[in-house]
């Protein structure tokens, strides 16, 4: 049996599978810390559905269909860090991611605030403990200043204390200051006042006393409102010698007070002060007496022996008094003309010879007596004593006139009063180490060899003075310098000669004619009568000292009176002191160069008779 059919014909159609899809646009987005929205459009094959959950950001739909759109709102970030955050889309196995970021919160500055309470402090004259309390917006500091007041913690934060202290107010004024605290850029300033003391101390009697100079009590009335025994007093250091306290006792009234103090007789001849400060049990206020006293009479004058010429003439005297006098000439060739300044002039009339007369003058219980001798007139009267003293510039006027010389002579008269030791060095003038007329070396040379040394002690030219040299007898010593040539004269004659290889001219820095006395090389300036120390110096007296810019001659030396005078004038004389003041510590440069010398020390002035 055989079947046999048709094939049935299949008309349904073939479908392929659907594919998932989906993507969205944007894919991402990022906020600033303010946070914000955006709005995500989505291309899908079918439905979709949003997943992903964060607290700072809101997306809403949570599903839907092709072409649909989400909006995304983010909240602000408060925080200081990034906020991070992903939301999948998802349509059957098709997935999409969208980013989004929040940036981290800005920082804001923080306002600087400070206040404190109370707002001030106002205490009682007593003082007392106060405390403020202070509301800052961070850490604070504290400044502020006063003895009577002091503040504790100078540093803090916000709700802590200060205290203050203050002392007691002593005086008749209130107190008042400042304290400032300080936050960042902002500042709370605290006043801080103390009100003044009841307690007085006046002075109702003079403020000013003078006492004469025999001496005398003084009475010194207050009023206070301590006990006149709760006074007490302190005098001026100076004063404790001559004024002295006595007693104190009640005053007119229930406040008042008298103190007494005594000063004694004033027997020198300057005036003297003194302070008597008074207290009570407080520390102010004080009151304060000044007392002065006259000096003991006196009239003085730097010189009492005065010489003048036969021809008479002019004779003017330096008169110091501190009381009213009488000037009586004892002879009638003295006639008085009155005072002008600070001098006492007198007319003496013209003598053929010699005589000698008195000018006094009295006041008070002063005296003075001046000597006047009329002579013939000698060119050198005052010479000075050079043992334990020299001379020098304090500052050269005119210093170009002594630099750079190839040519120059030095000369002075010179007493020698006792030669040293034979390891002793006698100064007569010069620069130390450079050019130095001296007495001696220090090295076994006898004591009386005249010498020109230079550079280490290295001896130029020297001659043995003792044919020449007597005790208290007047030499002219000399050298000259041409070039390097050194000679050396005695009394006007030449003994002594030599070479300085290394030195043709006196340059600025050799010697160091201009330099001053607080110039590192103190002991090698020009000096007359001192060398390195103040052991090598001139045991006798000295005049006459002149340098010269030029060598003078034999001749020159020889000329008449030149040892004793020459024209300041002169030329080629540079330097001229004759050492003739008499008095004072100032040695004049008799030259237009004005260069002058001061004595170490106040001088032993010697009254001569020269030539």
């Amino acid at each position: 049996m055989v079947f046999s059919g048709c094939k049935k014909e299949d008309n349904s159609v073939n479908t392929p599978p659907v594919v998932d899809k989906v993507s969205i646009a944007p894919e991402s987005e990022s906020f600033t810390s303010e946070g914000g929205t955006t709005e995500v459009i989505v291309t899908s094959s079918g439905e979709w559905t949003l997943t992903g959950d964060y607290d700072w950001v809101n997306a809403s739909p949570r599903k839907g269909k092709d072409g649909d759109v989400v909006k995304f709102t983010v909240q602000p970030n408060t925080t200081q860090e990034e906020l991070k955050g992903e939301f999948t889309f998802t349509v059957g196995k098709a997935t999409a991611a969208f980013k989004v970021t929040c940036a981290k919160a800005e920082e804001k500055p923080v306002e600087d605030k400070i206040s404190v309470f109370p707002k001030s402090i106002d205490a009682e004259s007593e003082g007392g403990r106060f405390e403020v309390t202070v509301t800052s917006s961070g850490d604070w500091e504290l400044t502020g200043q006063a003895d009577w007041v002091e503040a504790s913690p100078l540093k803090g934060k916000d709700g802590d204390k200060v205290v203050f202290q203050v002392k007691a107010n002593e005086s008749l004024e209130a107190l008042s200051t400042k304290f400032t605290f300080t936050v960042g850029k902002q500042t709370f300033e605290l006043p801080v006042t103390c009100k003044a003391t009841d307690y007085f101390l006046t002075l109702t009697s003079e403020k000013e006393v003078s006492v004469p100079q025999a001496g005398k009590q003084i009475e010194v009335a207050l009023d206070s409102s301590d006990s006149y025994r709760d006074l007490t007093y302190t005098i001026s250091s100076e004063a404790q010698s001559w004024l002295t306290y006595d007693i104190t006792l009640a005053g007119e009234g229930d406040k008042g007070a008298k103190m007494y103090f005594t000063a004694a007789e004033n027997t020198t001849f300057e005036g003297r002060t003194a302070t008597i400060t008074i207290k009570g049990t407080h520390d102010t206020p004080v009151v304060e007496i000044q007392v002065s006293q006259a000096q003991k009479d006196n009239i003085s004058t730097p010189q009492t022996e005065l010489n003048i010429g036969l021809e008479g003439g002019q004779l003017e005297i330096p008169v110091t008094a501190n009381v009213t006098y009488e000037v009586q000439p004892s002879n009638n060739w003295i006639t008085y003309n009155g005072r002008q300044g600070d001098m006492e002039r007198f007319m003496i009339e013209a003598s053929g010879e010699r005589r000698e007369g008195t000018i006094t003058f009295k006041g008070g219980d002063a005296e003075l007596v001046v000597k006047v001798t009329q002579k013939t007139q000698a060119l050198i009267e005052w010479v000075v004593n050079m043992e334990d003293n020299w001379a020098g510039p304090t500052e050269w006027k005119n210093p170009s006139v002594l630099n750079n010389l190839s040519q120059f002579t030095m000369e002075a008269m010179v007493n020698i009063a006792d030669f040293k030791s034979t390891k002793e060095i006698t100064t007569i003038m010069g620069v130390e180490n450079y050019f130095l007329l001296r007495l001696g070396d220090g090295q076994n040379v006898r004591n009386n060899m005249l010498e020109v040394a230079h550079r280490n002690g290295a001896v130029i030219a020297q001659f043995e003075l003792i044919p020449f040299m007597m005790q208290d007898q007047w030499i002219h010593l000399a050298a000259t310098f041409d070039q390097g040539q050194v000679t050396l004269y005695v009394n006007g004659a030449s003994y002594g000669s030599g070479r300085i290889s290394s030195m043709s001219s006196a340059r600025r820095s050799r010697p160091p004619w201009n330099s001053s006395y607080m110039r590192a090389d103190y002991n090698r300036l020009f000096w007359v009568g001192y060398s390195y120390s103040a052991e090598r110096g001139l045991k006798g007296k000295m005049c006459e000292v002149r340098i010269w810019n030029k060598v003078l001659s034999p001749a020159d030396f020889k000329a008449t009176n030149h040892f004793y005078y020459v024209d300041p004038a002169s030329e080629g004389l540079v330097a001229y002191w004759r050492f003739n003041e008499g008095q004072g510590t100032t040695i004049k440069d008799h030259t237009a160069n004005g260069n002058d010398l001061e004595m170490n020390k106040a001088p032993q002035w010697v009254s001569v008779s020269l030539p």
